[in-house]
C-alpha cells in the first residue's frame, strides 16, 4: 500500500494536534489536550470527537452488527453536521473541525465555487453547527473565528 499526497480544503476551527501543538485554550502544562471526554492518543482524537458527537446527537448505539445500525449512525452523522478532517502525515496528525471538507487527490484539479459555498453554509447554519459541537466537547479554539483551511496530507 503506498503513500500518497492530498489538498484539503475545509471550513472551521484548526484544533491543532500533539506534535503541532493544540491550536485550542483546553490544554495542560505539557501542552497535551486536557478534555473530560477520553482520549487514548493522537490518533484516537478523531474517533473520540466522533463518540461524543454522536451521543450529543442521540446515538449510543455500541453493536454494529444490529439491524439498520450503520443507517441509524449516518442519520446521526448528518444531526451532527460536522466532523474531524485529519491532515499533515498518519504519525504526526493535526485535525480540524469542520463543517465542509473538499479533497483533491494528487493530479486532480477542482474548481472551487465560493459564492455557492457561502449560500450553502447560510443555509445549512455551518457556524451555529461548529459552535453546537465546541461547547459539547468543552473546546475553545486560539483562531477566532471560523474559515476556510487549506490543509496538507500526505499518507
Amino acid at each position: 500500500m503506498g503513500m500518497s499526497a492530498r489538498a484539503k480544503l475545509a471550513y472551521g476551527y484548526n484544533l491543532g494536534g500533539d506534535d503541532s501543538g493544540w491550536a485550542v485554550k483546553q490544554v495542560d502544562e505539557d501542552g497535551s489536550l486536557a478534555v473530560t471526554w477520553p482520549t487514548l492518543n493522537d490518533d484516537g482524537v478523531t474517533e473520540a470527537v466522533e463518540a461524543v458527537l454522536l451521543a450529543a446527537a442521540g446515538f449510543t448505539e455500541m453493536d454494529w452488527r444490529a439491524d439498520g445500525y450503520f443507517d441509524r449512525r449516518c442519520q446521526a452523522k448528518a444531526r451532527v453536521g460536522v466532523k474531524i478532517v485529519t491532515h499533515c502525515v498518519p504519525d504526526c496528525a493535526s485535525h480540524v473541525l469542520a463543517a465542509m471538507e473538499i479533497t483533491a487527490e494528487l493530479g486532480e484539479t477542482r474548481p472551487v465555487d465560493f459564492a455557492r459555498l457561502a449560500e450553502q453554509a447560510q443555509v445549512e447554519d455551518w457556524d451555529g453547527r461548529l459552535q453546537r459541537a465546541l461547547d459539547t466537547l468543552g473546546l475553545t479554539p486560539t483562531q477566532v473565528r471560523p474559515q476556510w483551511l487549506l490543509c496538507p496530507y500526505y499518507g
